[in-house]
């Protein structure tokens, strides 16, 4: 009986409103199909067009991509926190590499805050990584 009472009471919380507001409201937009309201944006479907294989190379040289992404957790006037990824794959000819030194995926919080030096307001910012597994290498 206490089970379901529990779960009749979730239904009620605030972020359950905000689950089914959401699950109600969300379209899907179309993969591909970039669109912005700023009008100095002139956006491009995505499209197998704009992509080109990369030339063999004569050497089997080292190739390395990098993507990263951020995102912001919380924020008030005088504090922000972020989550930020990056990511590297390197490959030698079309075989792909283990970094050796550095991780290839890293993720970090970045955590900027306010402070107060001769009555004004000065923010400090530092890095908190997820895991203690090389980025002190990378992130100083």
């Amino acid at each position: 009986m206490r089970v379901r009472e529990g779960l009749a009471a979730h239904k009620t919380l605030p972020m359950h409103r905000v689950v089914q507001t959401l699950e109600k409201n969300i379209i899907d937009v179309p993969f591909g199909k970039p669109s912005f309201n700023d009008k100095r944006y002139n956006s491009l479907d995505l499209s197998t067009d704009f992509f080109s294989p990369i030339p063999k190379l004569v050497d089997n040289k080292r190739i390395a991509f990098v993507d990263g992404g951020n995102t912001e957790l919380i924020c008030a006037p005088n504090f922000a926190v972020g989550l930020n990824r990056l990511y590297f794959g390197l490959f030698e000819g079309n075989k792909r590499v283990e970094g050796s030194t550095i991780p290839q995926k890293i993720e970090f919080y970045v955590v900027c805050y306010a402070t107060l030096k001769r009555d004004k307001i000065f923010y400090k910012t530092e890095i908190v990584p997820v895991k203690e597994d090389g980025i002190s290498k990378i992130i100083t």
